[in-house]
């Protein structure tokens, strides 16, 4: 293998003992950092603490407790820009296909031979280099138009926020429901980021787009009879399925306008929320059903955010609004159902400036 100028850090990640020696010994040679992993647990643990971050990991699929497949998305959630290799014993096609699916660069099956391994290895730190290298190129090419164009940006937002406010006027939910929304979902994504999650997704581009994107959450509603959209008691089920058109209705609004002005990547965003943010993190929400990391990570943000501020004022349904403790109990009793536990856990840690903002913008 080709000397490289930095130093490579790997993470394997292995129950057999004897399979993490010999794999350290190979890449040792090679002036590598190798650290170590006999459980999934463990090298999540070591990825989300190590500050100098892992260039690659090789990752055992059947281990005791969670299976590789398990700890590959934790490991992706918290590695930034992390190339992994899956190791199995066995030829599992399902297994490969899923590993592949979920983001592994490649599988391999073991006995690993060295050869091949050392080629494997070599393929996906050069992909990842370019991967690696093209990510921050695009950031750097948003930064310099971002530069040159402040007038149409301040322009684009008006718009944006002028959009959503019709929805807004008709939901007689006008007050400052949106500012808290928008400054609700970047304080959510800036403390994820601050925790080690989603460092690759969650940089200032994102946030500034997520911030302008998170009003058209609820656009769709321009499209619901105002009859339900405004009914004062519960809706029938009959009415709520109708209310729940407006997921799509919006998520569809939005596309239209995006074909007709490509590369305008904060429209893809307010796709996701417009369309996804009523979505469950166990897959019993609406309109897709979608699942888990299936949910795109700006709706399960917003899904949060607005059930938060939905309940902590009053609306046309219901006459008041529920104190913080209680929203936030409710809150921790939905993780792993309706909200991703992540971040539920990122809103505990900046719950704090929830109610600052809650308090700020008051109705």
């Amino acid at each position: 293998m080709e000397e490289t100028k930095e130093k490579i850090r790997m993470l394997v990640v292995d129950d057999d003992e004897q399979i993490r020696k010999f794999i350290r010994s190979i890449f040792e040679d090679n002036g590598w950092y190798i650290d170590l992993a006999e459980n999934g647990p463990q090298a999540v643990e070591m990825v989300r603490k190590n500050s100098l971050d892992y260039d690659i990991a090789l990752l055992d699929v059947i281990m005791p407790g969670p299976t590789g497949l398990d700890v590959l998305p934790e490991l992706l959630k918290y590695g930034n820009d992390l190339a992994v290799i899956m190791l199995s014993g066995y030829a599992e096609v399902n297994s490969a296909v899923e590993s592949i699916k979920s983001g592994a660069y490649d599988f391999l099956q073991k006995p690993v031979d060295v050869d091949i391994l050392l080629i494997r290895v070599e393929k996906a730190l050069e992909q990842r280099r370019i991967r690696k290298e093209r990510r921050l190129y695009l950031v750097d090419i948003e930064k310099k138009v971002k530069e040159r164009t402040t007038e149409l940006e301040a322009a684009r937002t008006a718009t944006i926020f002028g959009l959503a406010c019709l929805a807004e006027y008709r939901d007689e939910e006008t007050g400052f429901h949106l500012e808290r929304m928008a400054h609700y979902a970047v304080a959510l994504a800036g403390k994820l980021r601050e925790i080690g999650l989603y460092r690759d997704i969650l940089d200032d581009e994102y946030l500034n787009l997520l911030f302008e994107s998170a009003p058209l959450h609820d656009i769709g509603k321009v499209g619901v009879l105002d009859i339900i959209l405004r009914k004062p008691g519960k809706l029938t089920p009959e009415e709520f399925e109708i209310m729940k058109t407006h997921t799509v209705i919006g998520a569809r609004a939005i596309e239209d306008i995006q074909v007709k002005v490509k590369g305008q990547t904060f429209l893809s965003l307010g796709i996701e929320v417009a369309r996804s943010h009523h979505e469950h993190f166990d897959g019993s929400g609406y309109p897709d059903g979608l699942k888990g990391n299936k949910i795109p990570l700006s709706a399960r943000i917003l899904s949060l955010a607005d059930f938060y501020d939905a309940l902590s004022f009053p609306r046309v349904y219901r006459p008041f609004g529920y104190p913080h403790e209680e929203v936030k109990e409710m809150i921790e009793q939905r993780a792993g159902s309706q909200f991703d536990p992540d971040i539920v856990q990122g809103f505990l840690e900046c719950e704090d400036e929830f109610i600052s903002l809650r308090e700020k913008y008051q109705e």
